[in-house]
């Protein structure tokens, strides 16, 4: 799983990340971009230059969610295969990106970022030694600062973290999903190059 795979799809992706904050989807995603190559529409940069321009929180989310499909369908219109690198939380995210796939001939895939929660600990680790941005959360018990309250319950915090980690928005068709375990026995690389050998099974 270490090597990285030498085969490059010959069809444009459309990758949808999964996972908690702090579950590595970003870093997996820059890994990704590299190796296929791809277009990375980034979430978290758009929501944070919508509230750096005065925009409250839910407008900032609204928002952030129409441009980053603008963004993507641009990019496919181009031949660019895109991974769209935000929490695929809702039923609607996860149908919008099946549905612009198939509307650019692109091959849509579901890659899911697997933790534990076991991993909270972790994860609260990791989200705290990134250098985070305005719409991220700061702690796995530390909302966003812009976000309506400044801190959440441990309690809260553990059950708004199982619900993303227990109950991911998977594709009603799992033949297209991805689940890596990126929990910190793999390294980035290793997740990488497994999510490559999956996707090269579709479209090599």
């Amino acid at each position: 799983m270490s090597q990285q795979p030498q085969c490059t799809p010959t069809r444009k992706l459309l990758i949808q990340l999964s996972g908690p904050p702090g579950s590595g989807k970003s870093t997996l995603a820059t890994h990704l971009s590299r190796a296929l190559p791809a277009i990375i529409v980034n979430h978290d940069t758009l929501k944070t230059f919508f509230l750096s321009t005065s925009h409250d929180w839910t407008n900032a989310t609204q928002l952030t969610y129409e441009l980053q499909w603008v963004l993507a369908r641009d990019f496919l219109t181009q031949n660019h295969s895109v991974i769209m690198d935000s929490t695929c939380n809702y039923p609607r995210v996860r149908d919008t990106g099946i549905a612009l796939a198939a509307e650019h001939d692109a091959l849509y895939v579901y890659v899911e970022c697997r933790v534990s929660l076991d991993d909270l600990e972790l994860l609260d680790e990791r989200i705290k030694q990134r250098d985070g941005m305005r719409s991220q959360r700061r702690g796995v018990w530390e909302p966003p600062v812009d976000a309506e309250r400044d801190s959440i319950g441990e309690e809260e915090g553990k059950e708004l973290f199982r619900r993303w980690i227990e109950e991911p928005c998977r594709p009603e068709d799992e033949r297209r999903t991805v689940v890596v375990e990126t929990g910190g026995a793999l390294t980035p690389e290793e997740c990488c190059a497994y999510v490559m050998s999956e996707i090269g099974k579709w479209s090599g």
